[in-house]
């Protein structure tokens, strides 16, 4: 009888432990630890309603993307990128309003602070050349970012787009197809003062006129730049818009 009741007791726990380990699907709910990268900056997105996402990506060489949901005990400061290690769940049945997975923190592996640029003696006040728009930047419809992209890439290496900053609060450079000229002041740091700019007249074959009118449009919508490593990044409130390579030949 004893035994008996063991082996019942014994069948019990073993049905309790699967159904603790459930998603409720019948499933084991998914518990996977990986490395994400987190951006120094916020960006307004909608879900519910209006909100601030953090930027989120596995790789450096992925894009960014909104992440929606906080990630549980993770608390972001801005200026800092991030490189966490989480655990990933997937929730079972959750609210219309929710995801249905679930961030948990574990560690952060590093807090990188994002050096402002514009001080006194920075580096920024040089030549740079465009190596890629940015997950905010507004390239317009699908076509018109196959042209633009498609343009880029085919710039000879010794021509490329390039942003030439100078200590007088001028900027000017190759646009893809013209020479452009204009104000371009930076206050506090990292906070862009637009000013009014120029530019000349050639026409250009279709695509690189494309490229020339996307980069001075995000040109003008950034509002701050950061440097990261050797990189030069221009952003506004959505995000990094260019993405720049230091240049050593002429602007």
């Amino acid at each position: 009888m004893k035994k008996r009741t063991k082996t019942v007791l014994s069948g019990a726990a073993i049905v309790l432990a699967a159904a603790a380990c459930s998603d409720g699907t019948g499933g084991p709910e998914a518990g996977i630890e990986k490395e994400v990268l987190v951006a120094h900056f916020v960006s307004d997105c909608v879900g519910v309603g209006p909100q601030q996402c953090l930027n989120v990506r596995e790789s450096a060489d992925d894009d960014w993307t909104l992440w929606y949901d906080p990630i549980d005990g993770f608390e972001h400061e801005a200026g800092y990128d991030y490189r966490l290690m989480i655990s990933e769940t997937h929730v079972a049945d959750p609210p219309a309003d929710a995801s249905s997975i679930r961030w948990t923190l574990i560690e952060v592996l590093e807090k990188m602070p994002v050096e402002p640029g514009g001080a006194d003696g920075n580096p920024i006040l040089r030549p740079w050349k465009l190596e890629s728009f940015g997950p905010a930047a507004d390239l317009g419809d699908a076509t018109t970012t196959d042209l633009v992209n498609g343009a880029l890439a085919s710039l000879p290496a010794d021509n490329p787009v390039t942003l030439g900053l100078r200590e007088e609060g001028r900027v000017g450079g190759f646009d893809g197809c013209n020479r452009y000229f204009g104000d371009f002041m930076i206050e506090n740091g990292h906070q862009i003062v637009q000013g009014p700019k120029g530019a000349t007249m050639m026409a250009c074959p279709d695509g690189r006129m494309d490229l020339e009118q996307a980069f001075l449009r995000n040109l003008e919508a950034a509002t701050r730049l950061f440097l990261r490593g050797e990189a030069l990044e221009l952003e506004n409130d959505s995000g990094v818009v260019m993405v720049f390579a230091p240049w050593e030949g002429s602007e």
